[in-house]
């Protein structure tokens, strides 16, 4: 029995928004404002969809149109949780967003705070910059005194989620701003 990795779960996530592109009459979307939004991992997920497309599928592409990513695992080769998950099954440079940016990829609002111990703010901060110098749209909200997800400063931020309201909120404000514009 084979475990899923983030291999499988990047496939899934390329899939879905192909998915959602040709279902979209169905669905009653546009297909060409599709946002990729992810928490941690889902980050992770969100910006693989953009930063490494699906190259099977002719027609229909995989790439979001923008991208929303909070407390994003961007940085692989420093994660060792990631590491543990992929094994031997790929070389963890080769799944890492932040070693793969290129121009044309789709704007990005990135939210982390500045005491987070899970994906550290030098993932986030080192994505936006290689974004900018690629030419693409990035916007990098620090937030202060918070972990992971929001998690307030001095509360551990490597178990579940327990954001400081306010902070979430301001993170939702900026969330509607982001996609208002786009």
């Amino acid at each position: 029995q084979k475990s899923v990795t983030p291999l499988e779960a990047m496939e899934d996530t390329r899939a879905v928004i192909h998915w959602i592109r040709s279902s979209a009459n169905w669905l009653g979307v546009d297909p060409e404002r599709i946002v990729a939004y992810g928490w941690s991992a889902g980050g992770h997920l969100a910006a693989s969809a953009a930063v490494f497309p699906d190259t099977t599928t002719k027609g229909i592409h995989s790439v979001p149109d923008a991208l929303v990513l909070v407390s994003p695992a961007l940085q692989l080769e420093k994660d060792s949780w990631a590491k543990r998950l992929v094994g031997n099954r790929a070389d963890i440079a080769s799944l890492s967003p932040v070693s793969h940016i290129r121009k044309g990829l789709p704007p990005t609002l990135i939210l982390q705070g500045n005491e987070d111990t899970v994906t550290p703010l030098e993932g986030a901060r080192l994505f936006h910059d290689r974004m900018k110098a690629a030419g693409n749209r990035c916007d990098l909200q620090i937030f202060p005194d918070v972990g992971h997800m929001f998690t307030p400063k001095g509360t551990p931020d490597n178990g579940s989620p327990r954001p400081d309201p306010k902070v979430q909120a301001l993170a939702v404000e900026k969330i509607d701003a982001f996609l208002h514009d786009h």
